[in-house]
């Protein structure tokens, strides 16, 4: 369907799997957040988490942003094979 609608695959690809990252530790619900509750220390709280992991959520989506509005960014290397 996707290359039916005229999109490279693995562009589809690329952002396909960052929106997964970003899905899986962007609070609430990220699994990656309660996978780190169950290895952090016992005095640090699950807002503590949440709190800190907003940081990287954001760079994966200043990322999801960057490699959908520049395709050829994500490309170049798959072109030059």
């Amino acid at each position: 369907m996707v290359s039916a609608l005229g999109f490279d695959l693995v562009w589809f690809g690329c952002l396909f799997t960052m929106a997964l990252v970003a899905g899986y530790i962007s609070p609430p619900f990220g699994f990656n957040l309660f996978f780190m509750k169950g290895i952090a220390p016992k005095d640090v709280t699950m807002g503590e988490i949440y709190r800190y992991s907003i940081p990287f959520f954001l760079i994966e989506v200043l990322g999801l942003i960057i490699c959908f509005l520049y395709p050829k960014f994500v490309l170049f290397i798959p072109n030059k094979m």
